[in-house]
């Protein structure tokens, strides 16, 4: 059995999937991801892997309006604004994106423990 030197830090691995029902409708004004921030500082343990879906956001919306501290950042946008999906990688987890495609609103991210 190989040495994994991460195996104490993910003993165990928490993956969080949240619909956020918006972050980038004019209405909205990033409430949603403030509040989901918020939320997330509240919490004693920070999930490994998050995933939002239906983030309404388009080209317009740059990253660093929605980056959340300490995580690495992978979005797919649906260019219609009716959906997209961002998936957040804590930055102690190595992750890479694999594919992107926003016709199937589908991200792949390749996480190595």
């Amino acid at each position: 059995m190989e040495y994994n030197e991460n195996e104490e830090l993910f003993s165990e691995f928490h993956v969080m999937s949240y619909n956020i029902q918006s972050l980038g409708k004019p209405r909205n004004n990033f409430a949603n991801l403030e509040a989901f921030r918020t939320y997330m500082k509240r919490q004693s343990h920070q999930p490994h892997i998050i995933c939002l879906q239906e983030t309404f956001l388009d080209s317009q919306h740059l990253d660093k309006s929605v980056e959340i501290k300490h995580y690495k950042l992978f979005r797919c946008d649906d260019n219609s604004n009716r959906a997209g999906i961002i998936t957040y990688a804590r930055n102690d987890v190595k992750s890479t994106l694999i594919l992107s495609n926003s016709d199937l609103q589908l991200l792949i991210v390749q996480v190595t423990i």
